[in-house]
């Protein structure tokens, strides 16, 4: 497949439904599996924004919201590797910031800084990504079946997918278990949903969960890998079996998908 998009992709709306079916044909592939946060929709800013306005209540001084911003951020990246991708994982470090700033967990300014938290699940819109409801509806039009696999709980998935309009656009939403690595659960998921590993083309923005685990098992993968020089998306830490060398595809946005893999299976020709 070929290493690297575009950077200027065509218009997803521009190309032919039968030309993505037969370069997937080519490709060998006729299970597209979506991943959800970060791939369709830009969680990453909501979450942000969301810890900010959480600081924001429990810190007076201005000039010292971008540091507690940034050992937030550290203390969520380190509770993931134990605690995954629970929501108590910005609980904690809401805590502990508003017990440095010598708050009782009682205080009104704490309560007001968990609500923050707590609107990032229930409240706050999620905007879709430049290219995301196009690409999904075009797998549609070529006869496919896309599939949805996420790393959430089912309420926290279904109100994203009400409020971006996405709902109903997937033949089966899969909602992996927060309690576990993502990485972990993929050959469960393969058997529960009863279709092979090499048919499967996985999209995703996780390299590490979402793309090598699944090739690894023999799946086909694009990786949207939208901060090409960022120290956890830099390419030189990643690592293929010699199975799965050629078996990705490096684009750099959702709306870049459908043209590449038009291009990857001209390239077979």
């Amino acid at each position: 497949m070929t290493p690297e998009a575009s950077r200027h992709p065509r218009a997803v709306e521009e190309i032919s439904p039968a030309a993505l079916r037969e370069s997937l044909d080519k490709l060998g592939v006729g299970y597209p599996i979506l991943d959800f946060d970060g791939t369709l929709i830009d969680s990453l800013s909501v979450f942000l924004a969301g810890i900010d306005s959480a600081i924001q209540e429990l810190c007076p001084d201005p000039e010292r919201i971008p540091e507690f911003n940034e050992q937030f951020l550290e203390m969520v990246g380190r509770l993931r590797l134990e605690f995954h991708v629970n929501r108590e994982i910005l609980l904690w470090p809401t805590h502990i910031t508003a017990r440095q700033l010598g708050l009782p967990p009682d205080h009104p300014k704490v309560r007001a800084a968990e609500t923050k938290i707590h609107q990032i699940y229930d409240q706050d819109p999620y905007p879709l990504l430049p290219g995301a409801k196009e690409t999904v509806i075009k797998f549609f039009e070529a006869g496919l079946d896309p599939i949805m696999v996420t790393h959430a709980g089912e309420r926290y998935t279904e109100r994203k997918l009400r409020q971006t309009g996405l709902a109903g656009m997937f033949k089966e939403v899969v909602c992996l278990s927060v309690d576990r690595p993502k990485r972990d659960q993929w050959s469960g998921c393969f058997q529960k949903l009863a279709i092979p590993p090499e048919k499967v083309l996985m999209i995703g923005d996780n390299w590490k969960e979402d793309i090598e685990p699944t090739v690894a098992l023999g799946t086909r993968g694009v990786w949207i890998n939208s901060k090409p020089e960022g120290r956890e998306f830099g390419r030189n830490n990643h690592r293929l079996s010699e199975e799965g060398e050629g078996r990705v595809l490096t684009v750099n946005s959702i709306g870049a998908v459908i043209e590449s893999l038009v291009t990857a299976g001209n390239s077979r020709e």
